[in-house]
């Protein structure tokens, strides 16, 4: 018997990895998700997200089959991503990689990240662990890209390499060489 527990959100493919958009009702998520999709990136799920773990215990996200194929968006209602950008923008299930949440933010709680850092935390479902990056919304932010970027830079942590960590051996070793 499969375990099943049900996620508020919208779950992309985005640069090979399954991506869940999570944040409160009317942040944005179907949108950022309708721009990511035209951008080329594949549709799985809007609203609920059904996630389990399959054989191989690797943490899975599947659309509920009544909502396949259906994005609602504020303005727009509910339309039919397959309709729109054909069949091969739509996949089923797939492993679920990372979680994006959008944030909205005081001008006090932004000067309060730590920009070297970032937003960077886990979720855990069913004891597997899930990387989680926090995008603060508003502000005239550029979703589609600070996503993409997000991902990218998933994938080069999981290769053991974090920017921050490079761009501070590069300036210690910038000032040690530098004369007195």
């Amino acid at each position: 018997m499969t375990i099943v527990t049900t996620q508020h959100g919208v779950f992309l493919k985005i640069h090979s990895y399954g991506v869940l958009i999570v944040g409160r009702s009317g942040i944005g998520k179907s949108e950022l998700a309708l721009s990511l999709i035209d951008n080329g990136h594949s549709f799985i799920a809007d609203d609920i997200i059904e996630i389990f773990v399959d054989t191989t215990q690797q943490l899975m996200g599947i659309c509920p089959k009544a909502l396949g194929d259906f994005l609602e968006v504020r303005g727009l209602g509910i339309i039919n991503v397959r309709r729109l950008y054909g069949d091969h923008v739509i996949l089923r299930e797939y492993p679920l990689n990372m979680i994006i949440r959008l944030k909205e933010f005081t001008m006090d709680e932004l000067n309060e990240i730590d920009r070297y850092q970032g937003m960077h935390s886990e979720l855990e479902f069913f004891k597997i662990k899930v990387p989680e990056v926090t995008i603060p919304v508003g502000m005239s932010h550029n979703l589609v890209v600070l996503v993409e970027t997000a991902v990218r830079m998933q994938q080069l942590r999981q290769q053991d390499y974090l920017a921050n960590e490079d761009l501070a051996e590069k300036i210690v070793g910038a000032t040690s060489r530098s004369p007195s």
